[in-house]
This record gives C-alpha cells, structure tokens and sequence, in this order.
C-alpha cells in the first residue's frame, strides 16, 4: 500500500494564554519526533481570545506509512479535521488493518463513555456536598441574625442563589 499524506488541523483552547502557546508547540514537537509519520509542513495561527479562553490551531501536512497509523494519530491528536491528499483516488485497505482501526475506534468510544459517566457522577457528587455546605453557612448565618447582603459578603455567593437557600429556610 502506498503511503497516505494528509492535509491535518490541530486546535487548542485553554486559559491562560501561555497554556495554550505552550500546549500547541508541545503537540508539534511530539508530532516532529514520532517514528510513525512525517511532518511534512506546519503553520501555527496566532492566539485569539474567544469569549474566557484563548484559542490557537496549526496547519499540518503529516505523510502516513499506512491507514492503521492515521487512525492512531487521530486518536491520539483528536484533529478538529482531516483531509486526505495523497493518494487522491481509492485507499485500498486490508480487512485486517480495517478491524484494527473499528476495533481501536470501538475501544476509545468505550473509555469516553465511562470516563463521561464517572466524571457526571462525581460532579452530582461535588454539586450535593457543596450545596449542603452552602446551606450550612446560610443556616448558620441566618441563626446570627445576618441579611441576605452581609450573608454573600461571608460566603462569596450571589444574592439569588442565598434567597433560594433563605426560602427553605423559612418554609
């Protein structure tokens, strides 16, 4: 099978800003040192500042010894985008290369799923002790005789949030 070269977009959003900076030229640095493709051409964007975030990306051009090793690109890099160049009509692939890479899919699919599930539950978790805290310092300050302002000035939390604890508290 011939080699396969591919027109490749990475993108990074993070904060703070030399996160992201750093974090793109990290990911083209492992890129350039990896045995199994070639870093043919790389453009990185400058940084913008998207709402809280800063956001970047690079344009790559990465030639492939075979199909199996753009799969395990994708899953490792997570490009927002992939275009293959090279060869520009059908990519004959053998069944076996095929089951590696829908396996490989299937596999990482998989670990997502759970590694979602496990980071819901823990967030419920986290969302149940905190508003048991939050209601603790209302309860507390409310027994002390404190108004809804001098209550967010202790706790840090806005108004609405401390009336919807005062509520239960009254009812």
């Amino acid at each position: 099978m011939s080699k396969i070269k591919a027109k490749i977009i990475l993108e990074i959003a993070g904060f703070p800003e030399k996160h992201v900076e750093e974090t793109i030229k990290k990911v083209i640095e492992k890129i350039e040192t990896t045995d199994k493709y070639t870093l043919d051409e790389k453009e990185i964007f400058p940084i913008e500042k998207k709402d809280e975030t800063f956001a970047t990306f690079a344009e790559t051009i990465i030639t492939f010894e075979n199909i199996v090793d753009v799969y395990e690109f994708c899953f490792n890099f997570m490009p927002s985008s992939i275009d293959i160049i090279e060869p520009e009509d059908n990519i004959s692939i053998k069944s076996n290369e095929f089951n590696d890479g829908i396996n490989d899919l299937i596999a990482t699919i998989h670990h997502q799923d759970m590694f979602l599930k496990n980071s819901n539950a823990n967030f419920k978790k986290i969302n149940e002790n905190l508003n048991k805290l939050l209601l603790n310092f209302v309860t507390y300050l409310h027994k002390d005789g404190k108004n809804v302002q001098e209550m967010q000035k202790f706790i840090g939390v806005s108004e609405e949030k401390i009336k919807e604890f005062v509520k239960t508290l009254n009812n």
